[in-house]
């Protein structure tokens, strides 16, 4: 399953993907790495465990989140001999790794991994079955947080914008002054089949049940005072 750009970054995530793979984690060693990132805790963003047969090292930053636990242990003026010390290091953040996957986060992602299982499945219906198969990975990611949060918050509304913004970022959502069980939804996109499908999924999925909605592809509706909508030939009639 493919993970948000930002989870590569954390040392349960190797673990995670050869515990799913029904793969050996012990083959993966984590070392301290010689030019250590701020900004996360491993120095790669994906890693191919295809033809693992042998011990894959990992270049890490302990300090990204456990500076608490290595502060004191890598003072270089600490006596232990580097090769003690490293493989001190490999086992602490194998133990660190592995309480990962116990917290929350982790367990929305294995959550995430079974609720889009299911959708492909067809266990939500053969219709949602045939918009949910024209996403993406990322956007089964997006839909399956979506489905998650649904049932966590019950905040249909907070949820369906939230999903439609990052299926579609370029996507306004109106309240219809005529009708106030109306709603318009403005996406800057092609009016494509495979764009209509994922559209007509997060309706299905997310809008609060009593809403209607009209649906502006491409083109925006005029709006007073607004110049980037009142452009001859670049706006529909509403």
């Amino acid at each position: 399953m493919e993970m948000k750009k930002e989870q590569y970054q954390y040392i349960w995530y190797s673990l995670h993907k050869l515990i799913s793979e029904d793969k050996d984690t012990e083959k993966i060693y984590f070392k301290v790495s010689p030019k250590i990132s701020p900004y996360m805790e491993l120095n790669m963003e994906e890693i191919n465990y295809a033809a693992l047969d042998k011990e894959y090292i990992l270049e890490t930053n302990p300090f990204y989140r456990f500076t608490h636990v290595f502060n004191e242990f890598m003072n270089p003026d600490l006596p232990i001999g580097e090769k003690l010390k490293g493989e001190m290091v490999n086992i602490l953040l194998h133990m660190l790794g592995n309480l990962d996957l116990q917290e929350g986060l982790n367990k929305r992602i294995i959550l995430n991994r079974i609720i889009i299982r299911e959708l492909e499945e067809g266990r939500y219906g053969e219709e949602i079955q045939k918009c949910f198969s024209v996403l993406n990975r990322r956007e089964k990611i997006a839909i399956a947080d979506g489905i998650q949060d649904k049932y966590r918050y019950d905040r249909e509304w907070e949820i369906f914008k939230k999903v439609m913004s990052k299926i579609y970022k370029d996507s306004i959502i109106y309240d219809s002054i005529d009708e106030q069980e109306k709603i318009i939804i403005y996406i800057n996109e092609k009016k494509s089949s495979e764009n209509k499908k994922k559209e007509l999924l997060i309706e299905k999925l997310f809008m609060p049940l009593g809403l209607k909605s009209r649906c502006f592809w491409g083109a925006h509706f005029p709006v007073l005072g607004v110049d980037e909508v009142m452009r001859i030939g670049e706006m529909v009639i509403f």
